[in-house]
């Protein structure tokens, strides 16, 4: 499931599926002062036992905005978080406490840490009362689900930039697509608001959208956004984004929307 940025709950695979177990809360974040203490509770959905594996891992977005892991970075918070207990087994409906700390350095360079809480369904025992037969093996389908929850630990003060770059504006068929690649200057991740504005030649608007980016830490984005094309004349399209409503960034672009070709 997309994520959702890392500001929500991760559910990987992305299939529209029922999870067997929930997890909340679904983020945290933290001053890295001093050790930092909480836990999670973890309650199974499923009819049936289930069984999990908990461990933090370090993840970040490509610039299609695409989940990738095992990659190694300077702002990882895996290695200073100790989990207990990092197995567990729940029955139906039954609920249980997994409790973190998160125990960071002295000295740290300032900025935002994070990383990803992963609890992962492992596959159920083989049932010893159903043995197999012969050589024939038996497979049962199940999708198993994992859940991952972002930390995110904050040394110091928190800065505010963001790059606008490749910008621009073309019509495709029966669009006008603005086109821009995004990126975070700042130390820490960012929700941006997005607003696209289109006014025709005698500034009124005929067009507004409003959205919203999570921007992860060093993270650069392709994003992009659609309008209906409109009728043929001189428009204006301005392009904004604002985090926790200070504007960050502001573009205008002039469009020219000729009549359809005749055949």
């Amino acid at each position: 499931m997309a994520l959702l940025g890392l500001c929500a709950v991760l559910w990987l695979p992305g299939d529209l599926w029922a999870a067997s177990f929930q997890v909340s809360p679904t983020r945290f974040e933290f001053p890295l002062d001093k050790r930092y203490t909480e836990f999670f509770t973890v309650t199974n959905t499923a009819a049936d036992p289930v069984r999990l594996r908990v461990y933090p891992k370090f993840v970040t977005f490509d610039a299609d905005n695409k989940l990738v892991e095992g990659v190694e970075s300077p702002h990882d918070l895996s290695r200073w978080v100790v989990l207990s207990p990092r197995r567990l087994s729940l029955q139906p409906d039954q609920r249980r406490v997994v409790r973190f700390s998160v125990r960071p350095p002295s000295g740290l360079t300032g900025g935002e840490y994070r990383t990803v809480i992963f609890f992962e369904e492992l596959p159920p025992p083989p049932d010893p009362e159903q043995p197999l037969e012969g050589n024939e093996s038996q497979f049962q389908l199940r999708l198993l689900t994992r859940l991952g929850v972002p930390l995110y630990g904050m040394a110091g003060p928190k800065s505010v930039g963001v790059r606008l770059g490749n910008e621009g504006v073309s019509t495709q068929g029966n669009q006008v697509v603005l086109r821009a690649q995004l990126t975070n200057q700042s130390n820490a991740y960012l929700v941006l608001i997005p607003r696209v504005r289109l006014l025709d030649a005698d500034g009124d608007e005929v067009y507004r959208y409003e959205g919203r980016i999570v921007l992860q830490r060093d993270q650069t984005l392709n994003w992009s956004h659609a309008v209906d094309r409109p009728a043929a004349g001189s428009y204006t399209l301005s392009f904004s984004a604002t985090h926790e409503d200070e504007t960050v960034l502001s573009q205008t672009f002039a469009v020219r929307v000729d009549p359809p070709t005749q055949e």
